[in-house]
């Protein structure tokens, strides 16, 4: 626990009234006040008795693998972290979606409006911080920014809120996975190009290529966006411009409530989403799973998606050229979506892309769609609303 000092404060008096009387003779009561409580913060290299009264003094001095532990407290800094290293709040281990969180938190706030974490290091580890309060496109764009050609970063227990994005990705390896796990991304919509979004990327942030990146049991509530931005943007955007350099995304496990879109993807081979609960996505032109060109071979399966605005599923190739292909949607229960037409269509898809996802390996099952995505079943159950926690809420 950090050393806690009361600071107090005594009215003036002279030399005759603090020994207890007035210049009249007459004893007088002095009144303290407790004005605040001041912290002294301290960051602790494991192992190593100094304490470090910045998260950045502690980096600077740390060996690569060495353990970092963070006493609760506010830390306006812009942390950046250049060796491998494991940098734990006073939350970690503790899941942000938890009904536990929200006292006792290590908050990063940056440097007037900065990021609060810059990742230049392969295998990274953050756990159990608030980070909130980015405000800045120049100097880094996100809460946590993880550097181009960088691998095997683990982003977890983290509530990542109030930012222009929450998460710029990146991960060039096929062994050494990134990891995004057990954290809350909220209302992330400060002013920006990229805002609006809980994790996003574009190969200006991860450089040479984007793989092997595991996006599992998250919240995410209420990723708009605001100044900038459409006012609709993914919770989840994968966004290159580039052909032939992402693959293997896995999204898992995840809840989503209230956002633009729940994914929006250009150009990516290898994607699997499964046991995704999604619901009450505002951008009711798009799709709620977003699909926008050459994007292939592509898993949806087992995930709940309903009362959407639009589509639960919507492929073309409106954002860049390519055709997409090698769909599964299998499995899932697809429900009262398309909720601003009023059409209930679950999955929409181009006539051009249609053609080859039928040809080739396009296989709806149990949603029973028609040619152009229009549901044919029986009316399905209206699944139970498990879209998080008062962590997770407003």
């Amino acid at each position: 626990m950090p050393w806690v000092c009361p600071s107090t404060v005594w009215e003036s008096q002279t030399m005759q009234e603090l020994h207890g009387r007035s210049s009249f003779g007459r004893r007088k009561n002095h009144r303290v006040e407790s004005l605040e409580n001041r912290q002294l913060l301290a960051a602790h290299i494991a192992g190593n008795s100094t304490v470090y009264s910045t998260i950045q003094a502690a980096v600077d001095a740390a060996l690569a693998g060495a353990v970092i532990n963070v006493d609760a407290g506010t830390y306006p800094e812009l942390v950046a972290v250049g060796k491998s290293l494991t940098i734990r709040g006073a939350q970690a281990g503790v899941d942000a979606r938890s009904n536990a969180r929200g006292v006792n938190e290590s908050i990063t706030t940056g440097t007037a409006g900065s990021s609060s974490f810059y990742i230049v290091a392969n295998d990274v580890t953050i756990d159990g911080f608030t980070v909130q309060g980015d405000t800045s496109q120049t100097n880094y764009g996100a809460g946590i920014v993880i550097a181009p050609n960088i691998h095997g970063t683990r982003i977890i227990n983290n509530i990542v809120q109030n930012n222009v994005s929450g998460l710029f990705l990146s991960n060039n390896s096929a062994t050494d996975p990134a990891l995004i796990q057990y954290n809350v991304f909220r209302t992330n919509n400060n002013a920006g190009t990229n805002g609006g979004r809980g994790i996003y990327t574009d190969e200006s942030h991860f450089g040479s290529q984007l793989t092997n990146v595991s996006i599992d049991s998250n919240y995410f509530y209420k990723n708009l966006g605001g100044s900038g931005t459409t006012g609709l943007e993914a919770a989840i955007a994968i966004e290159p411009y580039t052909a032939g350099i992402t693959s293997n995304i896995r999204v898992t496990n995840n809840s989503m409530d209230y956002n633009g879109k729940a994914v929006l993807f250009f150009h990516t081979t290898g994607v699997t989403i499964s046991g995704n609960y999604i619901t009450n996505t505002q951008d009711k032109y798009s799709g709620t799973l977003r699909f926008e060109g050459d994007d292939k071979n592509v898993t949806i399966q087992g995930n709940t998606v309903y009362d959407n605005t639009g589509p639960a599923v919507a492929v073309d190739s409106k954002g860049v050229p390519g055709d997409d292909s090698g769909f599964v949607v299998t499995n899932n229960n697809f429900y009262n979506n398309s909720t601003g037409y009023g059409s209930k269509i679950s999955v929409r898809w181009h006539l051009r892309c249609a053609q080859q996802l039928v040809g080739r390996s396009f296989r709806p099952q149990r949603q029973r769609l028609g040619h152009r995505g229009r549901h044919l079943g029986q009316r399905q159950r209206r699944p139970r609303r498990a879209m998080g926690n008062g962590a997770g809420r407003d």
